[in-house]
């Protein structure tokens, strides 16, 4: 059963986005993911293609109490129809860089997503801290 997740990151930088939507698959594997910006950037990724800067995570998401107990994050679970429309909207309007297709499709994509929700990094300069447990709507 999958499920979606939206992630509130409460911060003042720029060039990280203030709100991460995922689909995760029963193991918490993100399936595909939109990323919005203060400054109205999108980026967007699945396993077909990718846009911007946005990757999905290379190992599954914690649950929602781990991602809740740093301050900066609010995470919460959301329906299906509000992830699609988040999607439709994302990657039809492409309001994000070019999309393009990733060399591996099959990747899981970089750390540098994941780090965020995952607590891998710091949040102001996105080193890692410890460690803790295409061009259409397909894309």
């Amino acid at each position: 059963m999958m499920r979606y997740l939206l992630v509130e990151w409460l911060h003042s930088l720029e060039d990280e986005p203030t709100k991460l939507y995922s689909e995760l698959d029963d193991e918490r594997w993100e399936r595909r993911k939109v990323e919005l910006y203060r400054d109205g950037r999108i980026g967007f990724a699945s396993a077909k293609g990718r846009s911007g800067t946005t990757r999905l995570s290379i190992e599954p998401l914690p649950i929602l109490e781990e991602i809740a107990s740093d301050p900066q994050f609010r995470p919460m679970e959301i329906s299906q129809e509000a992830f699609e429309q988040v999607w439709r909207d994302s990657v039809l309007t492409r309001r994000g860089p070019n999309p393009t297709t990733s060399d591996n499709p099959g990747s899981r994509g970089t750390n540098t997503d994941s780090c965020q929700v995952s607590k891998r990094c710091h949040a102001k300069t996105g080193e890692p801290v410890r460690l803790a447990t295409g061009n259409n709507a397909d894309a």
